[in-house]
């Protein structure tokens, strides 16, 4: 890493990874293993209610030797999408379940996280459907592992939405272009390589048949992606919807539970 990426990354401690802070946010915008770890992402057969599905990730880490501090990464799934405020109280809610399943919340909720409303099979409470954690490995890996939480077409600073209310061809390509720059810099920031993504995860109720030059020109074929048709999580700036989020990741180990 740079010096750049060392101050901005944070360690944790007996972890096995390092996370990038989202100011004001309950969870990071990525993480990265450690040298030494690799990352083992778990996703479940049927989504668990979110605190019960937490109390099966912390026994499911525990059994596999590694403590709570280990775990680096949600995957969470909605009835439907949200206001500001009710993401407020959700986010509450998930913050105070990952405390009481014993994970690491104080002072800030480390883990990167994804979170969307499916359009088709939405849960009737919020569930779980993934959990990633980070572990010791057994060999050199090239580079790094990483996670990155999912980003939708909200820019920050002022907020405001890419292409507001545009759902046309042309519209979704520049919601896509800038939603995958976003993801571009958080993997630099933490010191990770964009050309080592294994998977992403694209969350949109519209189609993506469009979407392929642009994925391509950002070096990420859609091909290694999966389309989940759903909506991300929560309103943008004045009620206005998002319509597209996606997540990638770089993980070494991947299983089903």
């Amino acid at each position: 890493m740079t010096s750049e990426h060392r101050t901005a990354v944070k360690v944790v401690l007996n972890g096995g990874f390092a996370y990038l802070p989202d100011a004001g946010r309950s969870f990071s915008r990525g993480v990265i293993a450690l040298d030494g770890y690799v990352f083992r992402r778990v996703h479940l057969r049927r989504g668990l209610p979110l605190e019960a599905g937490l109390r099966f990730a912390a026994e499911f880490i525990r059994a596999a030797g590694r403590p709570m501090q280990a775990f680096c990464g949600c995957e969470l799934r909605i009835p439907t999408r949200l206001s500001r405020t009710g993401f407020a109280e959700f986010n509450r809610r998930s913050i105070a379940a990952l405390g009481s399943s014993g994970f690491e919340i104080e002072p800030v909720n480390p883990a990167a996280r994804t979170n969307m409303a499916p359009a088709i099979g939405a849960p009737t409470d919020a569930a779980l459907a993934a959990f990633t954690f980070a572990v010791p490995s057994r060999s050199s890996p090239e580079a790094q592992d990483f996670l990155i939480s999912g980003k939708p077409e909200l820019a920050s600073n002022p907020d405001r939405v890419i292409a507001t209310g545009d759902i046309s061809s042309s519209g979704m390509q520049e919601k896509a272009a800038f939603v995958l720059e976003e993801l571009q810099l958080t993997v630099r920031q933490l010191g990770g390589y964009w050309d080592r993504v294994t998977a992403g995860q694209i969350y949109t109720r519209h189609s993506i048949g469009d979407l392929e030059g642009v994925f391509a020109s950002a070096g990420l074929p859609l091909t290694r992606c999966t389309h989940i048709p759903g909506d991300p999580p929560v309103f943008g700036p004045d009620g206005v919807p998002l319509e597209f989020e996606v997540d990638v990741r770089s993980i070494t180990v991947e299983e089903t539970a």
